[in-house]
């Protein structure tokens, strides 16, 4: 079964649910902070010096983006989840499981509230998700890894245990089990 194919069975089976982010407050850390200490030696490329000064970046905090540099976001798991770039003014998150994620400033104005210079949730924005449990996969005899394009124009890969995401018509990413489950209520239930 290809991807579309089961997003198609998905949808007919309404396997998508309502759900929200847990409640989470985000700190900003600037980035000439968290590089300041980083020296850039002979040789040394910027995105090199972008790599060491992002793992200094803790959960629950972001930094903006003042150049294109490539993001790798890696879970839990130990999957490259995606590969992404951050252009000047973008968003780079730190997750509950120090994976780095990516967002645009049109999609924090959309999920997130501003407070002085950091960012709460705005629990009021739904998601649609679904759960790849283990038996819904085995179920349906999946293959290990299904691979597909993420709305950024990158590939992801989607497993057992994933969550799925519908951005919106046609476009879905993926969340790993563990990152999903300390951010967001499970489908179906929605924080007020």
């Amino acid at each position: 079964m290809n991807f579309k194919t089961l997003v198609n069975f998905l949808e007919e089976q309404k396997m998508f649910k309502s759900t929200s982010k847990k409640k989470a407050f985000y700190q900003f850390k600037n980035f000439q902070t968290l590089s300041e200490d980083v020296i850039l030696k002979k040789g040394m490329s910027y995105q090199d010096v972008v790599n060491i000064a992002l793992k200094k970046l803790k959960p629950y905090q972001f930094t903006i983006a003042l150049s294109e540099f490539k993001v790798i976001t890696i879970t839990s798991d130990n999957r490259v989840e995606t590969d992404n770039v951050a252009n000047s003014g973008d968003y780079v998150f730190c997750g509950t499981s120090n994976e780095l994620y990516v967002l645009s400033p049109e999609k924090i104005k959309k999920f997130y509230k501003q407070i002085d210079q950091d960012l709460s949730v705005d629990l009021s924005n739904i998601r649609m998700v679904a759960k790849m449990s283990k038996d819904f996969w085995l179920n349906l005899q999946l293959p290990e890894v299904i691979k597909f394009e993420a709305p950024w124009k990158s590939e992801m890969i989607l497993t057992a245990e994933d969550y799925l995401v519908k951005e919106s018509e046609g476009k879905y990413y993926r969340i790993g089990k563990k990152e999903y489950e300390d951010s967001y209520n499970q489908p179906g239930i929605v924080e007020q």
